[in-house]
């Protein structure tokens, strides 16, 4: 059972746009054989992820945007942006997963997406240099932030660590 489950977004064949599976890839080398910690990767968020929910207690949805470019943000994912029954088309989104996850396993997990502005989303097989080294920035900062929240046992605490975590990230790449 997962405690905390990353999900990394992007295409390998968009420059910038891997950004999300690099994070998760870089953070899996640094949790390989935690339990507590599960690392998906994908080309978007489908329907089928809210399978990884089931027993998590924090999911971190990792991905590139087309917003500032070099600055990263964090949010808090609170529910279906219609309200309505989540959309399984192309445009299945964070807070679709979590309201989907709530009607399949009758609960929902902490949500944050993280989002990394890119510098280019042309066709290339690495990332540019600037958002390579956001990428190295953003796993240390997560990575502390993870093992802090893997050895806190009481729940009440473990609401603010996340959101700590995205402001220490977002001051650390503006520097």
């Amino acid at each position: 059972m997962a405690r905390i489950v990353i999900i990394g977004c992007g295409s390998s064949l968009r420059a910038d746009d891997r950004f999300g599976l690099a994070v998760a890839d870089r953070l899996a080398d640094r949790f390989a054989g935690n339990p507590q910690v599960e690392i998906v990767t994908a080309v978007q968020l489908l329907p089928e992820h809210t399978a990884h929910l089931r027993d998590a207690r924090l999911v971190l949805v990792v991905d590139a945007s087309v917003e500032d470019p070099g600055t990263i943000s964090c949010r808090l994912v609170k529910s279906s942006p219609d309200g309505g029954r989540p959309s399984l088309a192309h445009t299945f989104t964070p807070e679709h997963l979590v309201q989907l996850a709530r009607e399949l396993h009758g609960r929902r997990p902490r949500v944050l997406v993280l989002t990394a502005g890119a510098y280019s989303f042309d066709v290339a097989d690495t990332m540019t240099l600037s958002m390579s080294a956001l990428a190295d920035r953003t796993v240390d900062e997560v990575a502390i932030r993870l093992r802090r929240l893997l050895t806190v046992s009481h729940p009440a605490r473990t609401a603010t660590l996340p959101e700590q975590s995205a402001a220490s990230v977002e001051n650390a790449s503006n520097h």
